[in-house]
C-alpha cells in the first residue's frame, strides 16, 4: 500500500523519508517527488508498504507530525496524487 506525504521541507531526503516511516513497519521505498531537470522537491512524496496495516499505521503516527518545522500531510495514496508525482 502507497501512502501519500505532503508538505514536506526541501531539506529532506529519500532516506530521511524513508527513516521517517520506520517505526511503523518496513517501507518497500520512499521517495519524494522531484522537478526535472533541477531535481527540486515538490514537496512531497510517497512511501510504500508491503502491508497495510503498517501504511495504516504510518498515516496515523505521521499526520500532523512537525519536521523541519512543517506539519506533515499524510494520506492514502490515490490515482490522483500519483499522477501528480509523475509530472
Amino acid at each position: 500500500m502507497r501512502i501519500y506525504v505532503g508538505n514536506l521541507s526541501d531539506k529532506i531526503t529519500d532516506a530521511q523519508l524513508h527513516d521517517l516511516a520506520l517505526p511503523f513497519g518496513k517501507p518497500d521505498s520512499a521517495n519524494i517527488a522531484r522537478e526535472l531537470p533541477s531535481g527540486t522537491s515538490k514537496g512531497f512524496g510517497f512511501v510504500e508498504f508491503r502491508k497495510a496495516e503498517e501504511a495504516h499505521a504510518a498515516i496515523a503516527g505521521l499526520d500532523g507530525k512537525k519536521v523541519h518545522g512543517q506539519a506533515l500531510n499524510v494520506i492514502e495514496a490515490t490515482e490522483l496524487n500519483t499522477r501528480l508525482w509523475r509530472r
